[in-house]
C-alpha cells in the first residue's frame, strides 16, 4: 500500500485546490426528496454539454432506473444527486435546500455511490471496502453487516486470504 502513498499525496493537494465550494448547513440525515431542476452540466474542456435542462424528483424508498445510451449523461446526473459534481445552471436540492448551502461532508455521510467504472485499488479486500471513510475507525463488526448486506461477504469467503487477499494480479500472491 505504500506503493501509492506519494500518489495520494498529489491527489489530495490537486483535490484541495480545485474542492468545489460547500455551504455550512448541516444535514439532519437522509433526503426524503431530491429535486434537480433545469440542470445544466459541461465537463471541463467539454466541447458540448453533457446535461442540458434535466428537471427529476426522487423520493425516498423510491427505486429509478437511469436508462440510456452511452454517453447520454446517466453517470453524470447521478454524480450531481449526490453532490459529487455541481451544476453549472440549475439547482440540485436535498429536502428544498440546494446543496451548495450544505456542508459537503455532511451530504457525503448520506450518500454512497457506485459508478459502472469503478476503482480498483490494488490493496486488500478489507482496504478495498473501507476506503472510502478514512477517518472512521476500523470496526469488524461494522465491516462484516456492510457485507453481508450488500453479498460482498459471499465473494470474500471465496477468496484465498478472506478480508486480507491482495486484489491486484499485477503482484505476488495477488488475486
Amino acid at each position: 500500500q505504500g506503493l501509492f502513498v506519494q500518489d495520494w499525496q498529489q491527489a489530495c493537494d490537486r483535490a484541495g485546490a480545485e474542492r468545489m465550494r460547500s455551504g455550512n448547513m448541516r444535514v439532519p440525515g437522509p433526503p426524503r426528496e431530491i429535486v434537480a431542476r433545469d440542470v445544466h452540466f459541461t465537463y471541463p474542456n467539454g466541447s458540448h454539454p453533457a446535461l442540458r435542462g434535466i428537471d427529476l424528483t426522487l423520493r425516498r424508498g423510491e427505486t429509478v432506473a437511469l436508462v440510456g445510451e452511452n454517453g447520454s449523461g446517466k453517470t453524470t446526473l447521478a454524480r450531481l444527486l449526490v453532490g459529487l459534481y455541481l451544476p453549472e445552471r440549475g439547482t440540485v436540492s436535498w429536502n428544498g435546500v440546494p446543496l451548495t448551502d450544505l456542508d459537503r461532508a455532511d451530504v457525503f455521510t448520506q450518500v454512497a455511490l457506485v459508478a459502472q467504472n469503478f476503482v480498483e485499488w490494488p490493496f486488500t479486500a478489507r482496504v478495498n471496502v473501507t476506503i472510502g471513510r478514512s477517518t472512521r475507525r476500523f470496526d469488524r463488526g461494522a465491516l462484516a453487516a456492510a457485507a453481508r448486506f450488500g453479498r460482498a461477504d459471499e465473494v470474500v469467503e471465496a477468496l484465498g486470504n478472506g478480508w486480507n487477499t491482495l486484489l491486484a494480479r499485477e503482484y505476488w500472491g495477488g488475486t
